[in-house]
Parts: C-alpha cells; structure tokens; sequence
C-alpha cells in the first residue's frame, strides 16, 4: 500500500484577475496529469481544474537549467496543433475564463526546455481529454511520457454561447541524459497514489483549483505530496 506525506506549501499558482490563474509546475517537473471535477452547484457549467506535476528532471543543478515560458501567442482553437513544441514540454497553464456564464476556460501552455531532455517526436500521439461542460481526468503514468502540444475547439449551444473548449493533448516520448530512478519494484504493481489536497467545497459551493507536486519514492509504494488550492 501507498504511504502518503502532504504538504501545504506556495507554488506558482496565481490569481490575477477575475477567476484568471497560472498554474505553474516547478522547474525540473512535468504536468503529469489534468484533471476537472464538478461539485453539486456546478453541473450546469465546467468544473474547476487539478494540475499534478511529476519529476522529469532530479537535482538542483539540472533543474536551475530548466527554462519555463508561456507561448507567444495563446491557442486560437481551431482544432490545429499548437502548443508546445520541438524538445519542449508541457510544464503548467495559463488559464483565462472566457466566459463566465458556463466558467468556459482558455488554457494557455506552459512550455519547458533543457539540456538534458530530447523528445521522440516519431513517437507521439494525442488523446482527447473532455466533452464540454463534463469532469474529466487525463494522467500518463510512465517515466518516460511527457505531454507537449494541443489541440483544442471551441463548443457552442443553440443560444450560440460558448459552454466549453474541447481539448487533445500530445504525448510523447522522452529521453534524458539522467538515468531513470532504479525501483525494486514495479509501479504497476503499487495501488494509485491519489493525493487529497485541500478542502472539499469552497465558501461558493464551487470545489478548489488544485496544484499537486507528486514525489514518488525509488524505495517502496509512496509518495510525498505539496499541495497548494485556490478558491475561485
């Protein structure tokens, strides 16, 4: 069984204006998950969202050589690829509400490089992570799987009001000049690590914007967990 460490602690998750947030893995981390729950008062709209953050990168000197930037310009969403790109991978988002009525959200990528790190890009494929207004949960559990560029749509109703953005998310390969951590186990063979971070339900009935860092242990099934929420 899983042994968990939570912690609470500040990451880069920022609210800058009206329900606006970046939400930010720390340098030498991959966003390793997405996630978007609904809570009783928001069936009628989309939900809030949970970024989890692994390690690609070990080390203080390999993760000062990370750099971190959101694109030039932010998705158009007309079902092109975009986002990140080349030896880049996906490290958080910008997140922007665009409009407010159905809480319909612009993910904007985050995209981080190094060194270190050379994407496979014969190997990469996309799958779909939502329906409009539904909750949803997109992980990659393997070492060597990053995600890196997007596709995304928008959806409308009859009324012509924007509900959601649909999104695909990119998945790739990797390879690193790190060996990958030596286990005397199999993760496949350990129960998931789910981390609870935070409270359930905000003051508005609406559940927390979520950013979970995910250390998983060389040793046996566990893992410690930083967690930092945000109400919107």
């Amino acid at each position: 069984m899983w042994l968990y460490l939570l912690f609470l602690t500040a990451f880069p998750v920022g609210i800058f204006a009206s329900q606006d947030l970046v939400l930010a893995c720390q340098p030498g981390y991959k966003v390793s998950a997405v996630k978007r729950v609904n809570s009783h008062y928001q069936k009628d709209v989309a939900g809030s969202l949970t970024i989890e953050c692994e390690r690609v990168l070990d080390g203080p000197k390999t993760a000062s050589e990370v750099t971190c930037a959101p694109l030039m310009t932010t998705p158009q969403c007309t079902g092109v690829s975009e986002g990140c790109g080349g030896n880049t991978w996906l490290g958080g988002f910008q997140a922007f509400v665009v409009e407010n009525t159905t809480n319909a959200v612009l993910l904007d990528p985050i995209c981080c490089s190094s060194p270190e790190v050379k994407i496979d890009a014969i190997s990469c494929a996309t799958e779909r992570l939502n329906n409009a207004k539904q909750p949803f949960e997109h992980a990659i559990l393997a070492d060597n799987l990053v995600y890196r560029g997007i596709h995304c749509w928008h959806q409308y109703n009859s009324n012509n009001t924007l509900v959601d953005l649909v999104w695909k998310l990119e998945i790739c390969q990797y390879t690193s000049d790190q060996p990958p951590p030596e286990r005397p186990f199999s993760l496949e063979h350990c129960p998931p690590c789910d981390c609870h971070c935070g409270i359930d339900v905000c003051g508005n009935g609406h559940e927390p914007v979520r950013l979970i860092h995910r250390i998983t242990s060389t040793k046996k099934c566990s893992c410690d967990c930083m967690c930092h929420f945000e109400c919107p």
